[in-house]
């Protein structure tokens, strides 16, 4: 899988996150919590992401959104703390 390849399945799931760096089988990410309302960092092989997405497109067919929705405004920005 290429970082362009991860980037579509991002974008096409709606999985509220981004890609920050592919490094061999290794795939990190800042995912969105909505529950702390930022983002953290994930660390997943290739397995577990391709997971991830699935079970992401599971819960929002669950929620009876049809299509991928758009994450939070801040998604395409680089994540902030607040020190």
């Amino acid at each position: 899988m290429n970082r362009q390849a991860i980037e579509t399945a991002i974008r096409d799931s709606g999985l509220p996150g981004r890609l920050v760096e592919l490094d061999g089988k290794l795939v990190r990410l800042h995912l969105f919590n909505d529950r702390t309302e930022r983002f953290e960092p994930v660390n997943l092989g290739i397995s577990e992401f391709c997971d991830l997405v699935l079970d992401w497109q599971q819960h929002l067919r669950a929620r009876g959104v049809s299509s991928p929705v758009a994450g939070p405004p801040m998604m395409s920005a680089a994540p902030t703390s607040s020190a």
